[in-house]
């Protein structure tokens, strides 16, 4: 409809265009492609409906607040980086810790069993201690712990949910 509005030459001058008719393009021929066996130029044609994508490219250049909010994001990502690596330093910390104090006595848990989360090598404990830092469904297990070792372990699991999340 564009192309038959504004003319075959102003049409293409513009370089969104020519994307649009290439990506219109690449779908019609992809769509007849997919009935052929054995040719494997269909899988192609679907990566190259990918760069629909840059379609939105076009946003950035008529918004001028998507503009300022992807430069906030971008200015801020070295800091961002530092208080991931601080978050991260954080559950290896709790991690050993938790290994040290909590992995190696799963005769504590007779009542309930040892639970799936636990802190009895250092991946299991990694991933214990970032569930507790998200806060999923962290305190079935942290009452699991403190009927096996006692309130001690309330202060360990309070201690990791709030250094993580300050």
């Amino acid at each position: 409809m564009k192309w038959v509005g504004l003319g075959f030459r102003e049409y293409f001058s513009s370089g969104f265009n020519c994307l649009d008719c290439t990506l219109v393009w690449t779908t019609l021929i992809s769509y007849a492609v997919k009935d052929l066996k054995g040719f494997g130029a269909g899988r192609m044609f679907r990566i190259m409906r990918l760069f629909r994508a840059a379609r939105l490219i076009r946003l950035l250049r008529k918004y001028d607040s998507i503009r300022r909010l992807l430069r906030t994001v971008t200015t801020s990502w070295t800091a961002l980086l530092n208080v991931g690596f601080f978050i991260v330093v954080w559950l290896v910390i709790f991690a050993v810790m938790g290994i040290h104090l909590y992995g190696f006595d799963a005769e504590k848990f007779v009542e309930d069993g040892l639970p799936r989360d636990n802190f009895h090598d250092f991946p299991r404990s990694f991933l214990t201690c970032f569930i507790i830092l998200t806060g999923e469904d962290w305190s079935p297990l942290m009452f699991a712990y403190i009927r096996a070792y006692g309130w001690n372990a309330a202060i360990f699991f309070i201690a990791l949910f709030v250094m993580t999340n300050v």
